[in-house]
């Protein structure tokens, strides 16, 4: 049900592999954020995501077969991202030479819930390491829902100021029994699939 709800959701459709035209979708969710930025930057930027989809794609059993294994390579690859020479503008017309990493976790959260959604290994792998991807609807919907509150993001610029300890908190919200208890879950799930229901809800 969830996989078949964001896949009807999308134009252009998750894909698997990862295709270019996928990565400048995905991309393409953060164009509002990202200003005056150029293009030999991003295509160098969407390469080092494809990049990073090609290795997950190679080396997913071993990735997924444990949350730490999973968490050392998300932060492996979000370095990788980080490291891209990326000059852009943000909101506020402040000047930045590399991606943030709210920018980075989307990225390749959303690379990957195209691996989970349509991939034929997430029908046979446990997915449960993977994290959901955090952004502005998510925030706004926990917010109605439990009141949650993440303090980094009170100047503004869900993906400029994001900080990993308030990302590592959304994770682990999405598995709370204060977040499931408003969501009347009847069946364990996966954190992906907690955020497809709150997102697509």
């Amino acid at each position: 049900m969830f996989k078949q709800q964001y896949y009807a959701a999308l134009d252009p459709k998750p894909v698997w592999p990862m295709q270019l035209h996928r990565v400048n979708a995905i991309y393409g969710t953060m164009k509002r954020t990202i200003r005056k930025s150029q293009e030999e930057d991003k295509a160098n930027l969407k390469l080092s995501i494809l990049s990073a989809a090609n290795d997950f794609e190679t080396n997913c059993q071993q990735i997924v077969s444990s949350h730490e294994d999973f968490d050392m390579w998300f932060d492996y690859q979000v370095l990788r991202l980080q490291e891209v020479p990326f000059a852009w503008r943000d909101a506020r017309n402040i000047g930045r030479s590399g991606i943030t990493f709210g920018l980075a976790q989307k990225f390749l959260n959303l690379t990957l819930k195209d691996w989970w959604c349509v991939s034929q290994a997430a029908q046979k792998l446990d997915y449960s390491a993977l994290h959901a991807p955090f952004d502005r609807i998510m925030r706004d919907r926990l917010w109605k829902l439990t009141r949650i509150d993440f303090p980094s993001l009170r100047q503004g610029g869900y993906y400029v100021y994001l900080s990993r300890s308030d990302y590592d908190r959304y994770q682990e919200h999405l598995l709370s029994a204060q977040l499931w208890g408003k969501l009347t879950v009847a069946q364990p799930l996966k954190r992906i699939e907690v955020e497809q229901l709150v997102w697509g809800s």
